[in-house]
């Protein structure tokens, strides 16, 4: 809204109110000043917020317009380094491919007299270069000792932008090289067909998890996509592709049906006939080792290192032995794994490191499931001993196998090498499980693993996937329930169907009614309606909102712990009545419905928690009590806001920090939730500290990279990689993004906890192979059902 709406909605009583002259820039409250936004309602004495001690101040025009001032000064100044826009004098692109230099971006140079065919590995800046592209250069260059690159002129992976250059002023045959996966297929159907509207002589090829397999959708992809797909590719590509690139030579831009049948793993359109030819499938690589690294062979030199959005992915092996329904890891990759050489993927991540980079991703299946893997760690180790990188390792950790996985975790964090592997439950619920495939999965095993990293100071998060075959509102509101009870940061993900995943197969829709959305997002199954998939999108929003990002996390347990309201049943009830009953509790009801957009309160924190009073007295029928009025003093206390010095520390008529340490110990030991003996009124006086702000919350406030109102919930409002809520504190989570703080309030925690020597010995393979047992009661006091109303 402009400020000159503003004014005219506060009115003629705010202009009365200024009659008393505006305030200058350093009468401006500096908690306002330092904010990046606020919230409030606009009344007649202007926009209502609260200041630094929780009181409620009005912010008239004047104040606003001195305040969009500064900032927009702050702007100017940030930008004097700016050189600005090209002028006129500057050198086309055109020029400067003619006199053989390479493009802006850092790229391959643009052909010019080459009378090769060329080929373009498409990557895109929002998504950044793919190890896939570089693998399938590499394979092309190196093939039969160079021999493609007689006819071919094989160009290193490139941007979109730089491709549509380069095609734009290229005659003749030309062929690109596209990988696809959920987060590229659109944007290289895109390219693709702007290309092929430049040159039509361009050939399309099409490889990745997300170019189909079943003959079905093959056709239906190349004919709906025929003016951007010429040939879909299955399985490994490296082989393939240079195979396919022998068959296509003699003839291009032509397309020679014969001499496309011989080669195994495609599918195209008959340019005679228009017929769609599948080929026979092709064997696995046995030897991967004879793949060249693109990293090693200067694939990937001329890339900025700042273009890779996603940390540079890394392959110590290839193959999956389990066979999930929703996931085409295994179809994709067999269940047999493949190796590369230690010695190989060691030198690539030196290359990363020898370019800045600080994290590196492990893109195995299950990494820690090999006696080896603890070999790689050692060498991960040993880097970052000797170049201070990588900082920070991702990977997708072994689902059952857990002494090599134990090994490995010991080998990095000793050596200060952080870890980010999230403990891929998909859901608590034994018959989804079974109905995905994943039985073999233990619950007890996992919770022994969290125990395990847990005291380690790791940082610990659960995925868990929305749309399930087998799955109910129910069974969902379940699997939030025991993220909360273990402490484990659960992040929710939509179940998109996968081309090649065997859920995609048709029979296997048919069996579970699965319907798709037009992004391919599971939007109804036999046992989730369309209705009840939005129910568990605002319970999914609200658990993010009040647990993830910590507005009433401390509120939910003791409701929990000290009155028996499970605090999915909470949440339930606040997402109900911020839809249903928004006007009765606006300060509250407001935070729910926009904090994914706007990370604040209306008025503020002391206003909110007002509400919330509200809310668990009204609605929920607790009693007022100094033990409902310490949680929530402690709640608001810990809460972000703008210009706010610390450290700083309050007095609790009853000490939470002992309660909540005394409620989560079991979670240190053998990993299983249970519930407290001793309620917080139990617990007598005692301070509590908030030391720091690490996250720069208070200066800089708290944002969400990409849009959270997508409903593939890829926004970081959802999976939780960057943004975090938390201020440091004797309740300090380990979350993502802290990986690597060191914080004395949590080492003083656990050393509240008084924990006995961990003993890794005790967590075995048979814990994680054992029956999955029965699903964990709610960890509370006997349950008390919400009335309707209150």
């Amino acid at each position: 809204m402009a400020l000159d709406e503003i004014e005219q909605l506060v009115g003629a009583a705010a202009q009365g109110a200024r009659g008393e002259g505006p305030r200058s820039d350093r009468e401006v409250p500096q908690a306002v000043l330092a904010a990046p936004a606020f919230a409030g309602p606009i009344d007649a004495l202007g926009v209502a917020i609260e200041d630094l001690d929780g009181q409620v101040v009005h912010l008239t025009p004047a104040d606003l317009r001195a305040i969009d001032g500064r900032h927009v000064a702050d702007e100017h100044h940030a930008d004097e380094d700016d050189p600005g826009p090209l002028d006129a004098s500057s050198p086309p692109i055109g020029a400067a491919a003619a006199a053989g230099d390479r493009p802006p971006d850092g790229g391959p140079p643009l052909p010019g007299g080459d009378a090769r065919v060329p080929i373009y590995f498409l990557w895109h800046e929002e998504v950044g270069p793919l190890l896939s592209l570089g693998m399938l250069s590499a394979a092309a260059r190196s093939h039969r000792a160079g021999a493609l690159n007689e006819q071919y002129e094989i160009r290193r992976p490139e941007p979109a932008e730089a491709i549509l250059r380069a095609v734009a002023e290229h005659r003749g045959p030309a062929v690109l090289a596209c990988s696809d996966y959920v987060y590229t297929l659109d944007a290289n159907l895109d390219i693709a067909r702007r290309c092929k509207e430049l040159n039509p002589e361009l050939v399309v090829l099409h490889g990745g998890p997300s170019s189909p397999k079943y003959p079905g959708d093959a056709e239906q992809f190349l004919r709906t996509h025929a003016d951007a797909a010429d040939v879909l590719t299955r399985g490994e590509g490296e082989h393939l592709f240079v195979e396919l690139l022998e068959a296509l030579a003699p003839t291009l831009p032509a397309r020679d049906p014969a001499r496309l049948a011989s080669v195994a793993g495609i599918t195209y359109r008959d340019p005679t006939t228009d017929a769609v030819v599948r080929t026979p499938d092709r064997d696995r690589i046995a030897d991967l080792d004879a793949l060249p690294s693109p990293y090693l062979t200067g694939e990937f030199d001329h890339i900025d290192p700042m273009a890779w959005i996603e940390p540079p992915a890394f392959e110590t092996n290839r193959g999956c032995p389990y066979a999930c329904t929703f996931c085409d890891w295994g179809s994709a990759t067999n269940s047999r794994i493949r190796r590369f050489d230690l010695d190989r993927v060691a030198a690539e991540i030196e290359w990363s490191v020898d370019r800045g980079m600080v994290i590196a991703m492990l893109c195995d299946s299950n990494f820690g499931i090999l006696a080896r893997d603890v070999d790689m760690a050692g060498r991960i180790a040993d880097i970052r001993r000797r170049r201070g990188a990588p900082e920070l390792l991702i990977f997708t950790p072994s689902k059952n196998r857990i002494v090599h996985l134990l090994d490995a975790l010991d080998t990095l964090l000793d050596a200060d090498v952080s870890v980010l592997a999230s403990i891929s439950l998909q859901t608590t619920d034994e018959e989804t499980l079974r109905t995905v495939g994943r039985q073999n999965i233990s619950i007890d095993g996992y919770l022994a693993l969290a125990a395990y990293l847990r005291r380690r100071g790791h940082a610990l998060s659960g995925d868990l996937i929305l749309g399930l075959p087998g799955q109910t509102v129910a069974s969902y509101r379940a699997d939030l329930q025991f993220m909360i009870d273990h402490e484990i940061m659960g992040r929710t993900f939509p179940l998109r169907l996968l081309p090649n995943a065997p859920i995609n197969e048709p029979e296997h829709r048919r069996r579970h009614a699965v319907e798709v959305d037009p992004t391919r997002v599971v939007r109804a199954t036999a046992t989730m309606s369309p209705t009840d998939r939005e129910h568990m999108l605002a319970l999914h929003t609200t658990e993010v909102i009040v647990e993830r990002m910590g507005l009433l996390r401390h509120v939910l347990r003791f409701l929990q712990w000290d009155h028996g309201i499970p605090a999915t049943e909470v949440i339930e009830a606040l997402a109900t009545m911020s839809d249903d009953d928004a006007v009765r509790l606006p300060i509250l009801s407001w935070t729910l419905r926009t904090f994914d957009r706007f990370a604040l309160p209306a008025i503020g924190w002391e206003a909110f928690t007002r509400d919330v009073r509200r809310f668990v007295l009204d609605d929920l029928g607790v009693e007022p009590s100094s033990a409902l009025d310490a949680v929530l003093r402690l709640q608001a206390f810990l809460l972000p806001r703008a210009g706010r010095v610390l450290p700083a520390a309050i007095e609790l008529e009853h000490d939470y920090v002992a309660y909540y340490a005394a409620a989560v110990r079991p979670l240190y030991l053998a990993g299983r939730a249970v519930a407290p003996t001793r309620r917080l009124a139990d617990f007598g006086s005692a301070p509590f500290v908030v030391a720091g702000d690490p996250l720069s919350l208070c200066t800089e406030g708290l944002r969400f990279n990409g849009d959270a109102s997508d409903p593939r919930l890829e926004a970081d409002f959802h999976v939780g990689a960057i943004a975090a809520n938390e201020l440091d504190s004797m309740l300090l989570r380990r979350l993502p993004r802290l990986a690597s703080y060191r914080s004395p309030s949590t080492q003083a925690f656990v050393d509240l906890l008084d924990l006995p020597p961990l003993d890794p010995s005790a967590i075995t393979d048979e814990a994680l192979t054992g029956s999955p047992g029965q699903r964990a009661a709610v960890v509370a006091p006997p349950r008390r059902r919400i009335a309707p109303g209150g």
